[in-house]
């Protein structure tokens, strides 16, 4: 289906218009799109990208474009799949977890209404989106605890959290010790 839909949108919208600035917008777009996989599942795809130059005709772009999506679902099999919507809103979250994030900024990044969103997260993740960002933010603390030698503080920030104390706080909430302990584990 989404081999359809590439065709579609080369073959049907850009090829008759003959207009580069076309074919720029669809290859930003597929960028973004296929970005967005490796963001959400980083350990699992990857994709070999290309620059727009290094296409000479929109068949080969065609050619390649079909190829990463081809490989892309290969390395999603056996994997949780998520909604268009929240494909989004993790690639979003997984991009900027150490800005403030709302749900209504999520929800309009996604285009949709909070109330939505909030639901269609907590069914697809079996958690809310605040347990999730700060999921995500004491993740990052921990590797940055076990790979670097920056104060707790730097940590915190570093992570997105509001301050050292609330981090410590947090920190101790979710992995039952101070970041301290953490690192000299």
């Amino acid at each position: 289906e989404a081999l359809k839909q590439i065709d579609y949108l080369i073959d049907g919208m850009v090829a008759p218009s003959y207009e580069h600035l076309n074919f720029a917008a669809l290859w930003a777009a597929s960028e973004d799109v296929l970005g967005m996989f490796e963001t959400v599942y980083p350990d699992h795809v990857h994709i070999e990208h290309r620059t727009i130059e290094s296409f000479f005709t929109l068949d080969q772009y065609k050619q390649w474009f079909h190829q990463a999506v081809t490989s892309l679902y290969t390395q999603l099999e056996g994997l949780r799949r998520y909604s268009p919507t929240l494909l989004m809103v993790l690639s979003f979250i997984n991009r900027n977890f150490t800005t403030d994030l709302s749900l209504s900024q999520l929800a309009e990044y996604a285009y949709t209404n909070a109330s939505t969103l909030s639901s269609e997260f907590n069914t697809e993740m079996g958690m809310s989106l605040s347990e999730y960002v700060t999921s995500l933010r004491i993740q990052k603390a921990q590797e940055l605890l076990l790979r670097t030698d920056m104060t707790v503080s730097e940590i915190a920030e570093a992570s997105g959290f509001s301050g050292a104390k609330y981090f410590r706080e947090i920190f101790k909430k979710q992995t039952g010790m101070s970041p301290q302990q953490y690192r000299d584990q």
